[in-house]
């Protein structure tokens, strides 16, 4: 988003709460939040802030505006939880407990990581399925919630995330292998 396009949605912000532009009235407000917006696709901004305009009582925070972007650009990310358990009833169903690798491949790739996590064998053999049901969608929203939050952060800052988990996982490997060495 340019700057010109970051005017438009702080115009649209302040039609909607007059108060906003005493809040941001300062240079240095309005570079840290046009800083918070820079790099996103203004045609999803503004469907964002439309959206989140129609859902708030009060001004929007930047994080409201950002998740509502990553949600519009990432429509795959809003399957529910009862949407992904079907996909596992369905696998269930068509594949049963004996080729769990045809059934892992006919579901989201999502929705297979956390079945794997649970176990194939196991949820086909459970005796309490509506337990592994409940499980799995809360599990499911927890996931779900965490991407949405990631998805919405600047660019630059995911960068730096991914940065230093690259950096711990390097930093664990090399504790192994000293450890190893020890040994």
């Amino acid at each position: 988003m340019n700057k010109k396009e970051f005017i438009v949605i702080t115009e649209v912000i302040m039609s909607f709460f007059p108060n906003f532009e005493k809040k941001i009235s300062t240079d240095t407000r309005l570079k840290i939040w046009y800083e918070m917006f820079k790099d996103l696709n203004y045609k999803s901004t503004e469907l964002a802030l439309k959206k989140v305009l129609i859902d708030s009582k009060y001004m929007p925070t930047v994080s409201e505006i950002r998740q509502a972007v990553a949600e519009i650009e990432n429509p795959d990310n809003s399957i529910t939880g009862s949407e992904a358990w079907g996909q596992v009833i369905k696998a269930i169903g068509k594949y049963g407990m004996y080729e769990p690798k045809k059934a892992l491949d006919s579901m989201d790739q999502r929705v297979s990581t956390l079945v794997k996590r649970f176990g194939w064998k196991d949820i086909c053999l459970s005796e309490k399925i509506a337990v592994e049901r409940s499980n799995f969608i809360k599990l499911w929203e927890e996931q779900q919630g965490k991407e949405v939050k990631f998805a919405a952060l600047p660019g630059s800052v995911k960068l730096q995330i991914e940065n230093n988990r690259k950096k711990e996982v390097k930093e664990k490997l090399k504790k192994l292998s000293g450890n190893m060495k020890m040994e």
